[in-house]
C-alpha cells in the first residue's frame, strides 16, 4: 500500500514540477530558458523528478538487462542459465580450453539420439508396440522446434533435415 500511494505522490508531484516551470518558471529564474522553451525545461524537469523519486526504475532495468544479454549470447552461441552465471563470470581470469574442440566451435551439433527402452512398454509408439526410431523421435522434435532461433532447436532442425526426416520450406 506505501507503493502504490508513493507512486501516486510522485506522479503528482512530477505533474506539479511541470506545471510550475512552464507557467511560472520563465518568471522566476529567465536565465534558466535561455537554450530553448519553458515547456521543454518542464518537461525535461518533470521527467527528471520521475526517474529521480522511483527507484522502480532500477527494479526493471537490471532484469531487462540481463535478459537482452543472455537472449544475445544465445543468438551468438552462448548458452547462460541467468544472471548469476553472468555476475560470477565477471570474476573469471582464464578460461581454459580442452582439446576435443568442443568449445572452439561454437555450434551445437546433434551427434546421436538415443531411444530409451522401458520394461513395462511405457513408451512405446502405438498399440502394437512398436518402438520409436531416431527418425520418429527427430520428426517429433524438429516439429517442436521448427520456429525457434535457440541454437540447440537451430541443431535439432539441421540434424533431422541431414536425416530426411523433414522438408524445409
Amino acid at each position: 500500500q506505501v507503493a502504490g500511494n508513493f507512486t501516486y505522490g510522485v506522479m503528482a508531484l512530477s505533474s506539479a514540477t511541470f506545471m510550475f516551470w512552464s507557467i511560472f518558471g520563465s518568471q522566476f529564474v529567465p536565465a534558466a530558458i535561455q537554450q530553448g522553451s519553458a515547456m521543454s525545461l518542464a518537461l525535461q524537469l518533470s521527467c527528471s523528478v520521475l526517474v529521480i523519486a522511483c527507484p522502480c526504475a532500477l527494479g526493471l532495468a537490471t532484469p531487462t538487462a540481463v535478459l537482452v544479454g543472455t537472449s544475445l549470447g544465445a543468438t551468438r552461441g552462448l548458452l547462460l542459465r541467468g544472471g548469476d552465471v553472468l555476475e560470477k563470470f565477471a570474476e573469471v581470469d582464464a578460461i581454459v580450453f580442452d582439446k576435443t574442440g568442443t568449445l572452439t566451435i561454437g555450434k551445437p551439433v546433434v551427434t546421436k539420439v538415443i531411444a530409451s527402452h522401458s520394461e513395462g512398454g511405457v513408451n512405446t509408439k502405438d498399440s502394437w508396440n512398436n518402438e520409436w526410431t531416431e527418425g520418429d523421435i527427430l520428426s517429433l522434435a524438429a516439429g517442436v522446434e521448427s520456429n525457434t532461433n535457440h541454437p540447440l532447436g537451430k541443431a535439432i532442425m539441421e540434424a533431422a533435415q541431414a536425416a530426411n526426416c523433414i522438408n524445409m520450406k
